[in-house]
């Protein structure tokens, strides 16, 4: 998980709460916070500047 830091992601298109409104968007990942071997929140950064905290799963590498 950890060397996703950097890598561009989308949003699942799909999904059913997304407080940050960005499903289908690209953006970066700028920061990683590892709950336990399985789960981890992730921090993504779009190109509006808004930071969105998403987890594991709820993105796919573009």
């Amino acid at each position: 998980m950890k060397n996703l830091r950097g890598k561009k992601v989308m949003i699942d298109r799909f999904l059913t709460t997304d407080p940050f409104n960005k499903r289908g968007e690209v953006g970066t990942v700028n920061n990683i916070k590892v709950i336990d071997e399985d789960n981890a929140d992730f921090t993504i950064k779009f190109s509006d500047g808004i930071l969105g905290v998403y987890q594991y799963g709820t993105f796919e590498l573009v």
